[in-house]
């Protein structure tokens, strides 16, 4: 009989360390911040950068930002500026077709038809766990229409951060 508590004491954390399940989580879209190649200072005072329902024809517009050195961070280094630092809900993602405006200049680019990853990450999880974090993924994107033109360089270097505007 002395033996039962601790009997007990070894079933219990058996089952407790038993308790770990295998869940599924999607992994996150790699956002895209843009870079202006042979562009002034004064080409970039402002820009929008607009967020479409993907392969709708530029119809629905879900949302926009007008987007200056106010509320984002350029650096720009030789002849490249990086535009960087704006709201990470509006930063190019593949979920979505996108336009950026450039009013200095009167151009108009559109993002489209955004090639990226599917992955889903596994990882367990016990319901008793005080740990509530989940590992992060990234899906990586691989190619996109640039002004309906494809851009396979992403296929080179998919973890860069930005997505180049040449004038």
């Amino acid at each position: 009989m002395k033996h039962t508590p601790l009997l007990f004491i070894a079933t219990l954390s058996i089952l407790f360390a038993s308790c770990g399940r295998t869940k599924e989580a999607a992994c996150v879209s790699q956002q895209r911040m843009i870079e202006f190649v042979h562009y002034s200072a004064a080409d970039l005072v402002a820009f929008t950068l607009m967020k479409f329902q993907p392969n709708d024809n530029f119809q629905h517009v879900i949302d926009s930002q007008s987007i200056s050195a106010v509320n984002s961070t350029y650096d720009t280094h030789s002849d490249t500026t990086y535009v960087g630092g704006f709201n990470s809900m509006n930063a190019i993602t593949a979920d979505f077709d996108w336009k950026i405006i450039l009013p200095a200049t009167g151009q108009t680019f559109t993002i489209t038809d955004i090639v990226s990853e599917h992955k889903t990450m596994e990882y367990t999880s016990s319901r008793f766990s005080m740990d509530k974090f989940i590992p992060y993924c990234e899906n990586f994107i691989f190619s996109m229409k640039l002004n309906g033109v494809q851009v396979n360089s992403l296929l080179e270097d998919p973890s860069t951060h930005y997505v180049t505007l040449v004038k």
